[in-house]
């Protein structure tokens, strides 16, 4: 059995579009002939936490160097890229904060980028994702349009996509609701937005 790994960052429940985006896109892959379990990880409700001295220190030791302090500090990043390890799609649900990503998602992508468990460094200095074989699916709202005129302000799929690629997974599929601020949630038909894409 699949699993499917739904990341929820906005705030907002039921008024959230990415969340009824990010819904949808699920729905649309349940639909097909595999079998998926289904994992939730809100970031909104177990918020991740910043990094920290202990937990940046605890990132370059080796396990049995850590200290009782260090070791407390690394649960929560274990907990999640363990979610991300046990995933075959990931599902992230992205809504726009001033041109950008949420500060709890931010805090989710600093909890997952872990030198040698997420990546490593090769010898001649290039770095390697340990984390291949997966496909994510970016659910992205915004409240103006940015995918056409307003392009040249828009930063998270190209973030996320970097990110993401240097963890080794490089099959993303990114799908938007637009100009959200105009727009009642009620009357927003997500389905079309999914079902319109071919990657799906």
């Amino acid at each position: 059995m699949k699993q499917i790994l739904h990341i929820i960052s906005s705030p907002r429940k039921d008024q959230s579009f990415s969340l009824g985006l990010s819904k949808a896109i699920i729905r649309k892959l349940v639909c097909s002939d595999e079998v998926f379990k289904i994992v939730e990880r809100d970031l909104t409700i177990s918020e991740p936490p910043m990094l920290s001295d202990h937990q940046i220190s605890a990132f370059y030791k080796k396990a049995d160097e850590r200290s009782e302090d260090e070791k407390r500090s690394l649960v929560y990043s274990d907990i999640v890229i363990n979610e991300i390890q046990n995933s075959s799609i990931i599902v992230i649900g992205i809504a726009m904060y001033n041109l950008s990503v949420s500060a709890a998602l931010k805090a989710w992508i600093d909890q997952i980028v872990r030198v040698n468990v997420s990546f490593k460094w090769n010898v001649d200095g290039t770095k390697e994702g340990l984390l291949s074989g997966k496909k994510v699916y970016l659910a992205i709202a915004s409240g103006r349009v940015h995918s056409v005129k307003n392009y040249e302000m828009e930063f998270i799929e190209s973030y996320l996509k970097l990110i993401l690629g240097s963890l080794g997974i490089n099959e993303i599929t990114t799908i938007r609701v637009e100009g959200t601020a105009k727009k009642n949630i009620n009357n927003i038909n997500f389905n079309q937005f999914v079902n319109s894409n071919t990657h799906l």
